[in-house]
Protein backbone atom coordinates (compact mmCIF):
# COMPACT_ATOMS: atom_id res chain seq x y z
CA UNK A 1 0.00 0.00 0.00
CA UNK A 2 2.97 2.21 0.44
CA UNK A 3 3.61 2.41 -3.12
CA UNK A 4 -0.17 2.97 -4.70
CA UNK A 5 -0.98 6.28 -6.11
CA UNK A 6 -3.70 8.31 -5.21
CA UNK A 7 -6.17 6.49 -8.19
CA UNK A 8 -5.39 2.85 -6.96
CA UNK A 9 -5.79 3.39 -2.90
CA UNK A 10 -9.39 4.94 -3.90
CA UNK A 11 -10.11 1.79 -5.77
CA UNK A 12 -8.88 -0.14 -2.72
CA UNK A 13 -11.17 2.04 -0.25
CA UNK A 14 -13.93 1.44 -2.84
CA UNK A 15 -13.76 -2.59 -3.03
CA UNK A 16 -13.05 -2.63 0.79
CA UNK A 17 -16.51 -0.34 1.31
CA UNK A 18 -18.21 -2.98 -1.35
CA UNK A 19 -17.88 -5.75 0.54
CA UNK A 20 -18.64 -4.16 3.88
CA UNK A 21 -21.78 -2.96 2.66
CA UNK A 22 -22.50 -6.90 0.77
CA UNK A 23 -21.55 -8.80 3.88
CA UNK A 24 -24.01 -6.61 6.15
CA UNK A 25 -26.10 -7.00 3.44
CA UNK A 26 -26.07 -10.65 3.11
CA UNK A 27 -26.38 -10.77 7.14
CA UNK A 28 -29.49 -8.12 7.24
CA UNK A 29 -31.18 -9.94 4.80
CA UNK A 30 -31.34 -13.36 6.34
CA UNK A 31 -34.60 -14.78 5.78
CA UNK A 32 -36.47 -16.19 8.49
CA UNK A 33 -36.37 -19.68 8.37
CA UNK A 34 -39.38 -22.16 7.82
CA UNK A 35 -42.19 -23.05 10.11
CA UNK A 36 -41.58 -27.01 11.13
CA UNK A 37 -44.10 -29.16 10.45
CA UNK A 38 -44.87 -31.38 13.34
CA UNK A 39 -47.30 -31.88 16.44
CA UNK A 40 -46.83 -29.46 19.37
CA UNK A 41 -47.62 -30.02 22.58
CA UNK A 42 -48.44 -28.19 25.43
CA UNK A 43 -46.52 -28.23 28.21
CA UNK A 44 -49.31 -27.79 31.05
CA UNK A 45 -52.28 -29.42 29.05
CA UNK A 46 -53.27 -31.66 26.48
CA UNK A 47 -53.80 -29.42 23.89
CA UNK A 48 -51.20 -29.07 20.95
CA UNK A 49 -50.98 -27.66 17.37
CA UNK A 50 -50.52 -29.54 14.71
CA UNK A 51 -48.40 -27.95 11.59
CA UNK A 52 -48.62 -28.79 7.72
CA UNK A 53 -47.37 -27.80 5.00
CA UNK A 54 -48.76 -24.62 2.92
CA UNK A 55 -48.48 -22.90 6.26
CA UNK A 56 -51.90 -24.54 7.29
CA UNK A 57 -52.20 -25.86 11.25
CA UNK A 58 -54.69 -27.81 13.65
CA UNK A 59 -55.51 -26.67 17.03
CA UNK A 60 -56.45 -29.51 19.56
CA UNK A 61 -57.63 -29.60 23.21
CA UNK A 62 -57.11 -25.78 24.01
CA UNK A 63 -59.75 -23.45 24.92
CA UNK A 64 -59.53 -20.19 23.28
CA UNK A 65 -62.35 -18.57 24.57
CA UNK A 66 -59.97 -16.66 27.14
CA UNK A 67 -57.81 -14.96 23.85
CA UNK A 68 -60.96 -14.37 22.46
CA UNK A 69 -62.32 -12.19 25.32
CA UNK A 70 -59.76 -9.93 25.29
CA UNK A 71 -59.78 -9.22 21.39
CA UNK A 72 -63.51 -8.84 22.11
CA UNK A 73 -63.14 -6.36 25.28
CA UNK A 74 -60.18 -4.67 23.64
CA UNK A 75 -61.94 -4.19 20.56
CA UNK A 76 -64.93 -3.06 22.02
CA UNK A 77 -63.51 -0.35 23.99
CA UNK A 78 -60.70 1.09 21.26
CA UNK A 79 -63.71 1.35 18.82
CA UNK A 80 -66.28 2.69 21.09
CA UNK A 81 -68.96 0.12 20.51
CA UNK A 82 -72.55 0.78 21.92
CA UNK A 83 -74.57 -2.25 23.44
CA UNK A 84 -75.77 -3.23 20.61
CA UNK A 85 -72.74 -3.40 18.39
CA UNK A 86 -70.27 -4.85 21.17
CA UNK A 87 -73.02 -8.14 21.05
CA UNK A 88 -72.82 -8.19 17.24
CA UNK A 89 -68.87 -8.17 17.82
CA UNK A 90 -69.47 -11.25 20.60
CA UNK A 91 -71.76 -13.50 18.35
CA UNK A 92 -69.55 -12.80 15.06
CA UNK A 93 -66.48 -13.86 16.55
CA UNK A 94 -66.09 -17.60 18.08
CA UNK A 95 -62.65 -19.14 18.14
CA UNK A 96 -63.36 -22.34 19.26
CA UNK A 97 -66.13 -22.75 16.30
CA UNK A 98 -63.48 -21.00 13.80
CA UNK A 99 -60.36 -22.55 14.88
CA UNK A 100 -60.40 -25.41 17.69
CA UNK A 101 -59.98 -28.82 15.77
CA UNK A 102 -60.31 -27.20 11.84
CA UNK A 103 -57.54 -27.37 9.47
CA UNK A 104 -57.29 -23.69 8.78
CA UNK A 105 -54.28 -21.67 6.77
CA UNK A 106 -52.37 -18.65 8.69
CA UNK A 107 -49.91 -15.98 7.18
CA UNK A 108 -46.78 -16.00 8.16
CA UNK A 109 -45.30 -12.80 9.69
CA UNK A 110 -41.68 -12.61 9.64
CA UNK A 111 -41.38 -8.75 10.32
CA UNK A 112 -39.68 -9.46 13.98
CA UNK A 113 -37.86 -12.48 13.10
CA UNK A 114 -34.34 -10.47 13.16
CA UNK A 115 -35.07 -8.76 15.95
CA UNK A 116 -36.54 -11.27 18.02
CA UNK A 117 -35.98 -14.31 16.63
CA UNK A 118 -39.90 -15.12 16.08
CA UNK A 119 -41.84 -15.65 13.50
CA UNK A 120 -46.10 -14.68 13.89
CA UNK A 121 -48.72 -17.08 12.94
CA UNK A 122 -51.40 -14.94 12.06
CA UNK A 123 -55.04 -15.24 11.47
CA UNK A 124 -57.22 -12.18 10.63
CA UNK A 125 -60.25 -11.64 12.44
CA UNK A 126 -63.77 -10.44 10.76
CA UNK A 127 -63.20 -6.66 12.53
CA UNK A 128 -66.19 -4.71 10.38
CA UNK A 129 -65.36 -1.31 12.63
CA UNK A 130 -61.42 -1.72 11.71
CA UNK A 131 -60.04 -0.46 15.02
CA UNK A 132 -59.11 -2.59 17.61
CA UNK A 133 -57.49 -6.27 17.02
CA UNK A 134 -58.50 -7.16 13.50
CA UNK A 135 -55.68 -10.24 13.80
CA UNK A 136 -54.83 -12.99 16.29
CA UNK A 137 -52.16 -15.67 16.23
CA UNK A 138 -48.80 -17.08 17.79
CA UNK A 139 -45.20 -16.30 17.92
CA UNK A 140 -43.35 -19.12 16.34
CA UNK A 141 -39.39 -19.59 18.18
CA UNK A 142 -37.55 -21.74 15.61
CA UNK A 143 -34.40 -21.58 17.59
CA UNK A 144 -36.19 -23.55 20.63
CA UNK A 145 -38.93 -24.80 18.60
CA UNK A 146 -41.48 -23.53 20.35
CA UNK A 147 -45.18 -21.51 19.38
CA UNK A 148 -46.39 -19.01 21.90
CA UNK A 149 -49.89 -17.83 22.79
CA UNK A 150 -49.39 -14.50 24.98
CA UNK A 151 -51.88 -11.59 25.20
CA UNK A 152 -52.37 -9.09 28.01
CA UNK A 153 -55.61 -6.81 27.73
CA UNK A 154 -54.87 -3.28 28.01
CA UNK A 155 -58.41 -2.55 29.40
CA UNK A 156 -58.58 -5.55 31.90
CA UNK A 157 -55.98 -7.66 33.91
CA UNK A 158 -56.86 -10.64 31.71
CA UNK A 159 -53.77 -12.68 30.49
CA UNK A 160 -53.68 -15.88 28.28
CA UNK A 161 -50.14 -17.98 27.78
CA UNK A 162 -49.29 -21.27 26.25
CA UNK A 163 -46.13 -22.75 25.41
CA UNK A 164 -46.54 -25.58 22.92
CA UNK A 165 -43.02 -27.61 22.24
CA UNK A 166 -42.12 -29.41 19.26
CA UNK A 167 -42.18 -33.26 19.48
CA UNK A 168 -39.46 -34.91 19.12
Amino acid sequence: MLFMGKKEMNKVKICVLVIMMATCLAACSKSAPKVKCGVYRSKTSDAYIEIFEGEMLIIHNYDLSGLEKILEDETISFAELNESDSEDLRERWDLNRDYVDNRVKYERDDEFYKYEGSIGLIFPLDNPYGVGCTTWGFSYFPASEKIVLEADALVSDDHVSEIFVLEK
